[in-house]
């Protein structure tokens, strides 16, 4: 089961929207509404790759060598 995480979306009254991810408290200025599950899906594809290591470059199979 893959881990939980919580996004925040805040509509301002000039309604611009931010997207702000509570994990890392990282905060985006979206264009409009459509954009957020574009943003959401990236974020979320990018912290598992993050995590596992992207298996298009070979760093998950290859450790990282101490000095």
């Amino acid at each position: 089961m893959g881990e939980r995480r919580t996004f925040i979306i805040r509509v301002h009254g000039d309604a611009s929207l931010i997207l702000e991810d509570v994990a890392t408290g990282e905060r985006v200025r979206l264009p409009d509404v459509g954009a957020i599950p574009h943003e959401l899906r990236r974020r979320l594809h990018d912290s598992t790759a993050d995590a596992a290591g992207d298996p298009r470059d070979g760093s998950a199979a290859t450790p990282k060598e101490g000095p």
